[in-house]
């Protein structure tokens, strides 16, 4: 009954919102460990367990008894079992967006069948997998999200926006089922980047860092916050018997994981242990300096570096300056990371190809991309991607840059409704990603702001035909 239903939405509503509640209370604990226990010369670590360990074990968290892992079977539609074989729980995924998933993201060792050993040397990937899974267990298999996505998606189309762009969060900001799922989303993705970092490094995405070191003998992070991508770097390179330095600094390094250091406080990470020695440098030549290494012979790694700042522009205009070639960047395109000037900067002076965009694991509505940029004019060759990742449109065939970007997955831009209309079922393979149901009669509205942003609130001035475009582009991976 339709009393029923409400009541049943209802429970779901505060499952969720006390879920967030209990994080809050989690890793509060898990933070005060670290410090409480080296005053009192207890290791109170041994009594609040690591994140990935707490939101992996059966009975712990929220996966009790496997239940994730059962979820993540229907969802995918990997499951043999007639109970839960109805299309109606299975995602509407495509064959790319289900190859992201279980292959490229990892979640194929999370299945019931499957006998992999999850990867321990990477804690945060495996974290990004027990709240995916959660995801799909308390709104995707539960029927939440097909019941709740039609009245979020009107509700949104009566939220007003505010006519202030300057502010980052207010320009980028996304919309959920309902607000203690936008709570929830927000504590599954806060906490990791603080005590980790920002972006969820893959196998794949090592590996492609990896490639690209080729004619460089180190790497340096500008920064690097907890110096966590730099340490999966380190061990991945060492593993590879590479030889190559990683160099992670930061103007205000959190508390060093190293005895007699004296304790710092980060803006973004606070005062927790690092991963990896991060070197204290105001600046990218300081660094530099520290390193003793020329630019021409270093790659510049920049992961997530902060919105609407000059951090990522100075580091890369004396990276430039000093002759340097590789550029890796971790982060969005027009989006929560960097400003104009830095990727305006970046386009002038690398390209980026195909096979140097690699998707990361998202959480909530972000965007998360790793891209390669090599120096003009070098002997690298490859097809200039005309990804979203770089800010073009969506829909593979195309190759306009975008003028609008969605507001529950970020990851769909568009430069016309007849794009938006062209990808419509890998939009809704895309959606269900992020937790939102699409049916053929309830999809977004492209021509509304709280569908749909514009870019131009972002960049401060696009063109309207959607920008320059390409006469030819190859089919790009999803």
């Amino acid at each position: 009954t339709k009393a029923a239903k409400a009541a049943g939405l209802t429970l779901i509503e505060a499952r969720l919102a006390a879920m967030a509640a209990c994080d809050e209370v989690y890793y509060r604990c898990y933070y005060a460990s670290f410090f409480f226990g080296s005053a009192t010369q207890v290791d109170l670590t041994s009594l609040v367990p690591h994140p990935p360990t707490y939101f992996t074990c059966p009975g712990l968290a929220w996966d009790a008894k496997d239940s994730g892992a059962a979820s993540l079977e229907v969802f995918s539609g990997e499951t043999n079992n007639d109970e839960h074989s109805s299309t109606s729980f299975a995602a509407p995924l495509d064959d790319s967006t289900r190859e992201l998933l279980l292959n490229s993201w990892c979640l194929q060792e999370r299945l019931p069948s499957s006998k992999a050993v999850a990867d321990q040397r990477n804690p945060l990937l495996t974290l990004w997998q027990s709240r995916f899974l959660e995801s799909i267990r308390h709104i995707w298999t539960t029927r939440y999200a097909f019941i709740k996505s039609p009245s979020a998606l009107r509700e949104a189309l009566n939220k007003k926006h505010c006519d202030d762009h300057s502010d980052p969060l207010i320009r980028h900001e996304t919309y959920g089922l309902c607000p203690a799922a936008e709570t929830w989303r927000g504590s599954i993705r806060d906490y990791p980047a603080n005590f980790y970092g920002y972006a969820v490094p893959t196998h794949q995405a090592l590996e492609g860092v990896s490639a690209a070191l080729d004619n460089e003998d180190s790497i340096v992070e500008a920064g690097a916050g907890t110096g966590y991508l730099s340490a999966l770097l380190a061990s991945h390179l060492k593993k590879d018997s590479v030889g190559k330095v990683v160099f992670p600094y930061d103007i205000t390094p959190p508390r060093q994981a190293n005895a007699g250091v004296e304790v710092t406080s980060n803006e973004y990470h606070g005062q927790v242990p690092t991963f990896i020695d991060v070197h204290q440098a105001q600046s990218f030549e300081q660094a530099q300096s520290i390193l003793k290494s020329t630019c021409a012979s270093a790659s510049l790694l920049l992961c997530y570096p902060p919105p609407a700042s000059e951090m990522a522009a100075a580091a890369l205009s004396r990276y430039i300056v000093n002759g340097g070639e590789t550029v890796i960047h971790l982060g969005e395109w027009q989006g929560m990371t960097g400003d104009k000037a830095f990727e305006s900067m970046l386009r002038d002076n690398f390209n980026c190809v195909e096979e140097d965009v690699i998707p990361l694991p998202v959480w909530g509505t972000d965007a998360t991309y790793l891209t390669i940029w090599r120096k003009k004019g070098g002997n690298y060759k490859g097809t200039q991607s005309s990804s979203p990742a770089i800010g073009y449109c969506s829909v593979a065939q195309c190759s306009n840059l975008a003028r609008k970007r969605c507001r529950f997955a970020r990851c769909l831009q568009y430069c016309s409704a007849d794009c938006f209309q062209t990808h419509a079922s890998v939009r809704r393979a895309t959606l269900a990603v992020h937790m939102m149901h699409l049916s053929q009669s309830n999809d977004l509205n492209f021509e509304n702001v709280n569908h749909f942003v514009p870019l131009s609130w972002v960049t401060g001035h696009h063109d309207e035909d959607g920008g320059h475009s390409r006469k030819k582009r190859r089919k790009k991976k999803h």
